[in-house]
């Protein structure tokens, strides 16, 4: 199924595939009961920042897109696997660990700071047995220590490293075999909340890393489940141009990734999706659907620079 619809803020389609318009809905006639009268619009942005991606891996010079607003401020891949952070962790630490309770120990340390630099200087300890007295000495003054990608929370009277040091020594070694003897991302993300101090969020991130590794590999629940937040929901709300009640969330991503299966929607020849590809690109489609109506965004970068 191709939409013909012209386009505004000067976007076309080309001939590499089909380019869908900003803040334009779905045909009436083509809607068919969905409530998801902008995915057009959403699946644009996505095919969008993913021809960035390519052009960028592919050492083209910028600007990689004509979209002003993807131009001007950062966005996350599409794909998390993508992300720098994520690639870094994946080749030093995730595919170095083959006992699964290391493994599920080393994802929950490093995601509690989640930033390469820091990454760097505590592999030692999250390739081998922890100690905390070394990891306090080799951080000792390092600033940032932590990522500014989302909130971490420790006991409060403590300094970020000390209280992120003091949240990893409470780890149970019962809590590691859980989630190592969990058969699907829902199940681990149970038994993660168990531990004090890692919220959502937070133990969301370490489902989806361990989904990479055999601890989670093959579980049945990643097409079916994800741990939607404010932002996915935000940018469902966009892509509805209505309210959302959390029970419609799921239902209406679902949605959302059987679009994806095809190819007029995204192109068959790029990596498939799953829900979290679903619930991490809604979050970056509200950015950039706030930032095309004015609002300014964080995260500023000038695109001929990077």
């Amino acid at each position: 199924m191709s939409v013909d619809v012209k386009c505004g803020d000067g976007h076309r389609k080309d001939s590499a595939s089909t380019v869908y318009c900003i803040h334009k809905r779905w045909p009436p006639n083509l809607l068919k009961g969905t409530l998801l009268k902008f995915a057009l619009d959403f699946f644009y942005y996505a095919q969008e920042r993913y021809r960035i991606k390519l052009a960028r891996d592919a050492g083209k010079p910028a600007p990689w897109t004509q979209d002003r607003v993807l131009q001007e401020f950062r966005f996350c891949h599409v794909f998390r696997e993508d992300d720098k952070t994520t690639q870094w962790f994946a080749r030093q630490v995730r595919s170095q660990i083959e006992d699964p309770l290391q493994l599920v120990f080393a994802t929950i340390a490093f995601r509690w700071f989640n930033r390469i630099e820091t990454g760097q200087l505590i592999t030692p300890w999250l390739l081998g047995r922890w100690n905390s007295n070394k990891v306090r000495a080799v951080l000792k003054g390092v600033q940032p220590v932590v990522t500014g990608a989302y909130m971490i929370t420790s006991p409060p009277g403590l300094k970020k490293m000390e209280g992120i040091v003091h949240n990893i020594e409470q780890v149970q070694t019962s809590t590691l075999r859980l989630v190592a003897a969990s058969t699907t991302l829902q199940q681990a993300h149970g038994f993660l909340r168990q531990v004090p101090y890692l919220g959502t969020f937070h133990s969301y991130e370490i489902v989806c890393d361990l989904y990479h590794t055999p601890v989670l590999a093959g579980a049945p629940d990643i097409n079916t489940w994800c741990n939607p937040g404010p932002g996915c929901k935000r940018g469902l709300q966009w892509v509805a141009d209505e309210p959302v009640l959390g029970k419609k969330m799921l239902p209406m991503m679902a949605e959302l990734l059987r679009m994806a299966g095809y190819d007029e929607h995204w192109p068959d020849e790029w990596p498939r999706w799953d829900m979290r590809t679903v619930e991490h690109t809604l979050c970056e489609y509200d950015k950039w659907r706030r930032g095309h109506t004015g609002q300014r965004l964080k995260r500023r970068y000038a695109q001929l620079a990077r």
